[in-house]
């Protein structure tokens, strides 16, 4: 297998939320108060257009989230013990935005909530931290990473690694792969010119690109195609996202 664990990665730093968006006074916080932050949103995470945020919905454990990389799962503390899953989805999601919620946890206050897209787990810790629920002001912070080699629903992050693929710049690889959904970043391994990593904001899209291109010819090559695990490094090493001149 091929060895690429020298290529550093850091997970993507969408910069801050002004604290006037979090209201910890408020006793309930649905799609619709949500949504009025989408301008701001647009703003942190350098989009033009609303187009890019179709189905986001909302979609800071104080400050200890710092020690956590961010990725598509939060925490969420100080739970009241009878708060219903129900209540828990209608305050952090709408339509099919989360794949999981465990409340197995529930009897110690914890909630962990998995999203398919990175921007929904962004959205959700910087508007819902600090807000009341059963009477109890929760915390919400990104939950630790969990990779099992030995179980497959943990192997994807939304970053596949793309092996064999010397020929192929990196717009090669957008127009091919951005099929599949939108694109994060395209990076490369620098010590591996025939290694590319492609980083989608929903996970559902980078199983999509395995499913269609492992073992498919990509630039007169066949190219092996394998879900990247994160890797735990400093916040910035990364650029940060631009933001709008």
């Amino acid at each position: 297998m091929e060895q690429w664990s020298d290529y550093v990665r850091t997970p993507p730093s969408f910069g801050s939320t002004p604290n006037s968006l979090i209201n910890s006074s408020n006793t309930a916080v649905t799609s619709h108060v949500l949504d009025s932050e989408l301008s701001h949103l647009i703003y942190s995470l350098g989009m033009q257009d609303t187009s890019q945020l179709a189905g986001m919905v909302g979609p800071s454990l104080p400050t200890h989230g710092d020690n956590f990389n961010e990725n598509r799962s939060i925490l969420v503390t100080n739970v009241h013990p009878e708060t219903t899953e129900e209540e828990i989805r209608t305050m952090f999601s709408s339509g099919d935005s989360l794949y999981n919620i465990d409340m197995s946890n529930i009897k110690e206050g914890k909630v962990t909530l998995d999203y398919y897209d990175l921007r929904q787990s962004f959205r959700a810790k910087k508007l819902l931290n600090g807000n009341v629920l059963h009477g109890n002001v929760i915390t919400v912070d990104y939950a630790p990473i969990v990779v099992d080699k030995s179980d497959p629903k943990t192997q994807n992050h939304g970053t596949i690694a793309i092996f064999h693929v010397k020929t192929a710049t990196d717009d090669h690889i957008r127009a091919i792969f951005q099929t599949y959904g939108e694109i994060r970043e395209i990076r490369s391994t620098p010590t591996n010119p025939n290694q590319k990593f492609v980083e989608f904001f929903d996970i559902r899209s980078a199983a999509k690109a395995l499913k269609a291109k492992n073992g498919k010819y990509i630039m007169g090559t066949r190219v092996k195609i394998e879900f990247s695990a994160p890797l735990k490094v400093r916040k910035d090493h990364r650029p940060p996202i631009p933001r709008p001149q």
